[in-house]
């Protein structure tokens, strides 16, 4: 089911969560590992509550699958909102993490797409939204908020 790291390192090129990984997987029982990796069933698994009971219990994002899918990437899969969200809250950077190039380099966001998972998408959505309201406040007129909706809406709308 998972691969050591030194055999995806050249899946993941150096990004900054590999580095640390590394550093991470050294310092690790077997029991930390075995953790890690019953987190990653359970959310392969759709189980919410055992999944939130390992995190209680120490478990973190690092266990992967060959393609480099963590356990963030299956809760949003299979909209498992709950999951998603103390996983982002405990290990922030893992939300821009990615798949391998011949997994489609998705990041767990992107998988919520691909599991069309509505309420991980809105969640997903959130710091677009704000940013987008924090541009729009900042228009001195109304005139020149429609002119910022109207370029928005361009730059998102499919062509």
């Amino acid at each position: 089911m998972g691969k050591f790291l030194n055999e995806l390192k050249p899946s993941f090129g150096d990004e900054k969560w590999f580095k640390d990984a590394e550093k991470r997987e050294k310092l690790k029982t077997d029991g930390q590992r075995e953790l890690d990796q019953n987190l990653f069933k359970s959310c392969y698994e759709r189980n919410s509550e055992k999944a939130l009971r390992l995190l209680d219990e120490g478990s973190t994002n690092d266990y992967h699958d060959g393609d480099g899918r963590s356990p963030l990437h299956a809760a949003c899969y299979f909209g498992l909102l709950d999951v998603a969200k103390e996983i982002e809250k405990r290990f922030p950077e893992e939300i821009n993490r990615r798949v391998t190039f011949e997994a489609g380099h998705f990041t767990p966001l992107g998988y919520a797409f691909h599991g069309r998972s509505d309420d991980i998408i809105i969640w997903g959505a959130q710091d677009l939204i704000k940013f987008f309201d924090i541009q729009l406040r900042r228009c001195p007129t109304e005139a020149a908020q429609v002119k910022l909706l109207r370029r928005e809406k361009k730059q998102i709308s499919p062509k």
